[in-house]
């Protein structure tokens, strides 16, 4: 548990089979700066952020592997509220919830960069990341292998480049028709690139709708 206003350094450390309401893991608080590198967080439960929960605060995660957590709610390896952590060399892998199977984000602002996001399940939305009012940057992610969405974007506007997505059936969702997200730049799983309606009707690669931008791609 790292409370308010705390900045602790944890490296080289194993956290199993807990179980919490929030943060199965590891809980960060308000304004807490943790920096966490090596971690290997793994078979944890919790309501919401199975692996971890980040609730206001400066988070950062480098070469970390997040794995089979879960959360009866959201974010079964992470769940992030009003937060703008950083994620860098983090693998989540095969963690399951009901929204945002790998990593949910609720008014969030976070950066994922080479971070992996694959075989993860959510019973409802976003397999591999469920996006709320947020708008995260994503920067070489790969997201594969995902139940059925690799991304949904209930609001909010993500911008993802240089990332593969593939073989998650639908690679991003986005449900909020005020806006169209950006995802260009990126690997969809087949040299064609994604399905989209109108950009690309002919694409054999993870679709995606109407409402997400994915030219140029890259082959």
């Amino acid at each position: 548990y790292c409370g308010s206003n705390s900045s602790p350094n944890l490296s080289n450390v194993r956290l199993e089979n807990n179980e919490a309401y929030r943060g199965g893991g590891i809980y960060c608080g308000y304004n807490s700066s943790a920096v966490l590198l090596n971690i290997f967080i793994n078979q944890n439960s919790a309501w919401e952020g199975g692996g971890l929960y980040c609730s206001q605060s400066n988070t950062n995660l480098s070469h970390v592997l997040i794995l089979k957590n879960i959360a009866s709610y959201e974010g079964g390896g992470i769940k992030c509220w009003n937060s703008n952590d950083t994620f860098e060399y983090v693998d989540l892998v095969a963690n399951i919830s009901n929204k945002g199977g790998g990593i949910s984000l609720r008014s969030s602002n976070s950066t994922l960069e080479n971070v992996s996001i694959l075989k993860n399940i959510a019973s409802t939305e976003g397999d591999g990341i469920y996006c709320n009012y947020s708008s995260p940057n994503l920067l070489r992610v790969s997201l594969y292998e995902n139940s059925e969405q690799g991304m949904y974007v209930n609001a909010g506007n993500p911008n993802v480049t240089e990332s593969n997505i593939f073989y998650n059936g639908t690679g991003i969702y986005n449900y909020d028709n005020s806006s169209i997200i950006s995802a260009t730049n990126n690997y969809w799983g087949h040299s064609s690139g994604p399905y989209h309606p109108s950009q690309n009707p002919s694409g054999l690669g993870d679709s995606t709708n109407a409402f997400v931008n994915v030219t140029p791609w890259l082959t």
